[in-house]
């Protein structure tokens, strides 16, 4: 499964304290059974820098991204009783 998602975000004037980018993406590539019930999923996420404003610190915080990825496996039934 591929998934992607972007937005722009619109802050409000009269909002106090809603401190948020403008763009934020994620992108993520997945399989539950690559092989003999193995699976993965790897994902990027990504935001651009954003001023933010607080009653203790104000200050940019710069753009960034990460990349997460798992590995699954899918255990077979088991004739527990």
């Amino acid at each position: 499964m591929i998934q992607a998602q972007s937005a722009t975000l619109h802050k409000s004037r009269n909002e106090d304290g809603f401190n948020i980018p403008n763009w934020v993406a994620n992108f993520s590539v997945s399989n539950t059974n690559i092989y003999k019930n193995r699976g993965a999923t790897v994902s990027f996420k990504w935001q651009n820098s954003c001023y933010w404003q607080s009653f203790f610190i104000n200050g940019n915080v710069p753009a960034f991204s990460t990349v997460d990825a798992q590995l699954s496996y899918k255990f077979e039934k088991q004739g527990l009783s």
